[in-house]
């Protein structure tokens, strides 16, 4: 796990041009939540956070701002620095393509979802949208390059159904998702779940695309690896 690094002490490598982070959140009643993005150099001293927040909350944080980043890690993908410089400029791409950050939270499949011209985000009218873990998958998948085995992962996986509904019920809360999209939102509830954890495992992979039997093993791996890094 040598390409695992806590960013509050290790500072992203720019001339990797790409990097993806990972943290772990407290949401309440013992729970916890990974989430994921990517971390790209915009210019050569500047990099940027790039994330699915949340529904309509594609995000481009300035990472001089290291309050934003002090739970995050930044995992290096094993690739060389010449294909991570086309994820970063598709990623960049995407970002300025959603100055709003307008980019819809679902579940639904994250593969041909991104318009390799423009980086618009292109869904059907069944499809609801993305996670921040099937937002990554989506923006490798864009440049060609796929991260993990999407054929391999289960459908009506009683964890994953029971995570789909939590989320839909935290929507439901709020007033300002249109019921339409939750709606449309039930309709993939059943649908495969790529996590966080797996997606960031699947990066330091030499063989790809990762199918999941590979992933599970390696992605609790990487989270017990950053939990001793926590307290170390």
């Amino acid at each position: 796990m040598e390409r695992t690094h806590e960013l509050s002490k290790n500072d992203f490598d720019s001339s990797r041009n790409l990097g993806i982070t990972l943290a772990c959140f407290d949401i309440g009643e013992g729970r916890t939540q990974y989430h994921c993005g990517l971390i790209v150099t915009e210019q050569q001293s500047k990099t940027m956070h790039i994330h699915l927040a949340s529904h309509m909350k594609l995000k481009c944080d300035d990472c001089s701002d290291k309050g934003k980043l002090k739970h995050y890690f930044w995992i290096d993908p094993a690739f060389t620095s010449r294909k991570l410089l086309f994820v970063s400029r598709m990623a960049l791409l995407i970002s300025k393509e959603h100055p709003r950050g307008n980019v819809p939270y679902g579940f639904s499949r994250p593969i041909n979802v991104i318009d390799k011209s423009s980086g618009s985000i292109s869904l059907e009218n069944t499809q609801a949208g993305l996670t921040c873990a099937s937002f990554v998958i989506a923006v490798f998948d864009a440049i060609g390059i796929q991260l993990v085995d999407i054929d391999t992962f289960i459908e009506n996986e009683h964890q994953n159904t029971e995570w789909q509904q939590l989320i839909i019920e935290q929507f439901e809360s709020d007033s300002r998702i249109p019921k339409e999209h939750i709606d449309l939102m039930k309709s993939e509830i059943g649908n495969i779940r790529i996590t966080p954890d797996q997606v960031a495992a699947s990066s330091i992979q030499s063989t790809k695309p990762t199918p999941l039997t590979a992933l599970i093993p390696l992605a609790t791996s990487l989270r017990c690896h950053i939990e001793s890094m926590k307290t170390s």
